[in-house]
């Protein structure tokens, strides 16, 4: 008859080892695409009043993600790919991408990146219906960063408001 008093020595092991391999498992992948996962981003200088999300995901080899724009909701990118080590974006839908063509790159563990808006040039009198106003394309610089762990994005106000209405009615 065998007494054992201590741990066995062969399934610690295996349980440090399982524990390690799952620890590195998600920055290793991360590693391999440094643009994986979600990114809050603010503008810098003048630009610091935008806000914006992105989340690019690696969807069996084929990259794709969602892009908060300052407002409303994370809508889905119609072109996510990296080239040279640049990750670029841009919103619309699969075959028919619009708006502004976002560029990034990872730096220190950032996401640095811009994009080039069409404004209506300061002063420009209105050219009228059926005429377009002198615009000029104007950079619009942003810096992103990772979320804290365990945070989700937060649901709209509207949404929330709802909810708890819904509860008082109930009761």
């Amino acid at each position: 008859m065998s007494d054992q008093t201590g741990p066995n020595p062969a399934a610690c092991t295996l349980l440090l080892l399982s524990a390690a391999l799952l620890a590195t498992a998600t920055p290793r992948a991360q590693q391999a695409n440094p643009f994986l996962g979600a990114w809050n981003i603010t503008g810098t200088g003048q630009d610091s009043a935008n806000v914006y999300w992105l989340e690019i995901r690696d969807d069996g080899g084929k990259l794709s993600g969602l892009f908060l724009n300052r407002t409303g909701h994370p809508l889905p990118l119609a072109v996510v790919k990296v080239e040279h080590g640049e990750l670029i974006f841009q919103g619309g839908t699969s075959g028919k991408p619009t708006g502004p063509e976002y560029h990034a790159k990872v730096d220190g563990g950032r996401l640095v990146g811009s994009h080039t808006v069409r404004q209506r040039m300061p002063g420009a009198p209105d050219a009228g219906r059926g005429h377009r106003s002198p615009r000029r394309c104007a950079p619009v610089n942003w810096v992103g960063v990772r979320p804290p762990r365990g945070l989700r994005p937060t649901r709209t106000a509207s949404t929330s408001t709802a909810r708890r209405s819904r509860s008082t009615t109930r009761r």
